[in-house]
């Protein structure tokens, strides 16, 4: 008969990699496997660290929970109503195209183009987290049945415990 009294330490001290799912030590900065920065609490970015926004809004690996798919696609969304509201105000519904419409409008192009790629990359991770690929995204776009990704994606919980894609991102 072994002894499992020395093991227990060593499995508490592990946790999985935020990119790639492997099982690093739990004060890993970063994956040795894949390189992915591991982030030091839950999956939701942080102003005070860079790193997070990167993963959160940039990678298409890992997981990320409901809360910070809603909140993620929220703070994209604000700026991007404000740019449209700004726009309807300083615009005046006869007036002939300025420098500062063409301006906002250039503004409202590149923030909305930023805000496909972060959006499919959220959508993704959130796929990920029901243990499904990221192109199950493609669903969204068939009408009716996008209501049922709205659902999945923003409603439902993820698998519980890890998966192929990762840690549980509520664990």
């Amino acid at each position: 008969m072994t002894d499992n009294s020395q093991l227990q330490p060593r499995i508490l001290e592990m946790k999985y990699c935020h990119g790639c799912g492997q099982q690093i030590h739990k004060s890993a900065k970063s994956c040795p496997t894949c390189g992915a920065q591991q982030l030091p609490f839950g999956n939701f970015a942080t102003v005070n660290n860079p790193e997070n926004w990167k993963q959160i809004y940039f990678s298409f690996n890992g997981r990320i929970g409901r809360q910070t798919w809603w909140l993620s696609h929220l703070a994209l969304l604000i700026p991007l109503c404000g740019i449209g509201i700004f726009a309807a105000v300083v615009a005046p519904k006869d007036a002939a195209p300025s420098g500062a419409i063409a301006f906002l409008g250039l503004a409202t192009l590149v923030w909305f183009a930023a805000y496909l790629w972060a959006g499919f990359c959220l959508n993704a991770k959130r796929w990920h987290d029901t243990d499904k690929s990221g192109w199950w995204q493609l669903i969204g776009a068939i009408p009716l049945i996008g209501i049922w990704a709205l659902i999945e994606n923003g409603f439902l919980r993820g698998t519980e415990g890890p998966n192929r894609f990762g840690p549980d991102p509520l664990a």
